[in-house]
């Protein structure tokens, strides 16, 4: 058997200290009637009481690389470039590939981009690096322009490991105006691979053939927990985490708040509307008979996800709709 250690896996993440301090946490005292089921709410933090998100959309477009493109792909790009001009000009070649990607994935999803879609994703990519401390496992998005390759299924792969067990994280990403809609379309997609042991076994698959990691002694490691016949597999559990943006009313408020009452307003309102939302995941774990399923959300709110979508593509030069 091949070991490793929970450092190890935290040594593929991508760096992301450059926002985690500024997404906050909300508690919500809740017990769901699946002790499998668990959430978490954030926001992202005002600056002088005033909602601003472009440095987040900036950094989400500065993550395209990772996110799209396996780390083998990246290093052996980097490792070409031997003066500071061609290092400057192989990361401009992969924010290039990366992009470009992104942009053949979205055509060929248009018809989902107004309710779901890659900005979502990404955040989804990030709130487990920087929650949950799980690297991306496989990178899908490279996967999904080849018609040949059955990548349907979650949106992400990751991985966590923590006292001898090994985390699977199949990820569910949401960008819906009305919350009570994300949340039964999550349990919808969650379920329809939970309840197929073809579809989990697809994405167990993906990961044997596509695992995203260069250390071969690591990625043996992880393999084995994987195989149903090996003694650790019985340490691995399948966890399906879903981000889920939505729209808020209550930044409307906020503009006509003094700047010092902002936050204080704003998290008793969001803390409220928290037990609504997890009446909505109550109300989804009974219809969807669930409470056999391990479930982690995460929630954000937005002014407008529609917004949210538009500045988002107008940052990486994409029309909002292709025809």
């Amino acid at each position: 058997m091949t070991s490793f250690n929970e450092e190890d896996i935290l040594k593929l993440l991508t760096d992301n200290s450059k926002i985690e301090w500024q997404i906050k946490k909300v508690d919500c005292d809740f017990n769901f009637c699946s002790a499998r089921t668990k959430s978490e709410f954030f926001y992202w933090d005002f600056t002088d009481g005033r909602y601003e998100d472009s440095h987040l959309i900036d950094y989400l477009t500065k993550k395209l690389i990772y996110f799209c493109l396996s780390k083998k792909e990246i290093s052996e790009t980097i490792q070409k470039a031997k003066t500071h001009e061609e290092i400057t000009s192989a990361v401009l070649e992969l924010n290039e590939r990366a992009k470009n990607l992104f942009i053949q994935v979205h055509k060929l999803r248009i018809q989902k981009a107004k309710t779901s879609g890659e900005p979502a994703e990404l955040l989804l990519f990030v709130f487990l690096e920087t929650i949950m401390k799980a690297p991306q496992i496989v990178a899908k998005m490279e996967l999904k322009t080849n018609s040949q390759m059955p990548v349907h299924g979650a949106d992400g792969i990751h991985i966590g490991y923590s006292d001898g067990t090994l985390s699977i994280y199949l990820g569910e990403a949401k960008l819906y105006q009305q919350c009570s809609n994300a949340v039964s379309e999550a349990f919808d997609s969650i379920c329809s691979i939970a309840k197929d042991n073809s579809k989990k076994e697809n994405e167990i698959r993906l990961i044997r053939s596509f695992i995203n990691i260069e250390d071969e002694k690591l990625k043996k490691g992880i393999l084995e927990y994987l195989d149903p016949y090996s003694i650790k597999s019985k340490n691995m559990k399948i966890i399906f985490s879903c981000f889920i943006g939505f729209d808020f009313n209550k930044y409307e408020k906020i503009q006509t708040l003094p700047p010092e009452e902002v936050k204080d307003y704003f998290e008793k309102e969001y803390k409220e509307h928290t037990k609504v939302i997890c009446n909505y995941i109550e109300n989804g774990i009974k219809n969807y008979n669930a409470h056999d399923i391990n479930i982690q959300f995460f929630l954000l709110p937005f002014p407008s996800v529609m917004d949210f979508r538009k500045a988002f593509y107008d940052k990486l030069g994409m029309p909002y709709d292709f025809n």
